[in-house]
């Protein structure tokens, strides 16, 4: 066997040994970003947070939400409907106070379902692709029905960025959060569910 032959062989399971290396380098730190991400995910109990809400149509809303697990949501937006929205376990109520209308729906018919009970987020995470764009980690879980969910979380503190919702057709709904508090004690009289009229 010639020299050259030789080094070629040689070159070659280098260059294989460095591709599986930096492979595995990155499934490493993948799995790592989603075990933080998770752990942190079950050290929280509640968050409170400001939210700016962006829908396919371009309208833009923002507000304040308490976020209490399992299952709890009550935002309140800074408009003139006075608009509320509160999810308490597997019911969602859209408020607009200053109509004195309320709209009722079933979580099982939005996305609140994966993303307000800890234990789907965490198993939604666990079946994600996961990616990191610039300053987030992103984990995309694409469902039966085609509608798409990316949970966005800071990469520096792990801390849950917001998520992007779109369905079969591409409306997409963005809403994006900024943590003003963690493991606080909310009333839980703010998540009662109005009585229908």
């Amino acid at each position: 066997m010639s020299v050259n032959v030789r080094f070629s062989k040689i070159i070659k399971i280098l260059f294989i040994y460095l591709f599986f290396l930096l492979f595995s380098g990155n499934l490493n730190a993948y799995a790592k970003n989603k075990d933080q991400v998770i752990n942190k995910l079950n050290k929280t109990n509640s968050i409170k947070f400001a939210f700016k809400q962006k829908s396919s149509s371009e309208v833009i809303e923002n507000g304040e939400c308490i976020l209490l697990f399992p299952g709890k949501l009550k935002c309140i937006y800074d408009n003139k409907d006075l608009k509320e929205l509160i999810v308490n376990n597997n019911m969602l109520v859209i408020s607009h106070k200053r109509y004195k209308k309320n709209y009722f729906y079933p979580t099982s018919k939005s996305y609140f379902e994966e993303i307000l009970v800890k234990q789907k987020l965490i198993n939604l995470i666990k079946k994600s692709q996961e990616s990191v764009e610039g300053k987030e980690i992103h984990f995309t879980y694409i469902k039966k029905n085609s509608q798409k969910i990316i949970m966005l979380f800071k990469k520096n503190n792990l801390e849950l960025k917001g998520w992007i919702v779109s369905d079969q057709y591409n409306n997409n709904l963005e809403f994006l959060i900024n943590i003003l508090s963690e493991n606080i004690s909310p009333n839980i009289e703010i998540f009662k569910i109005p009585s229908i009229n």
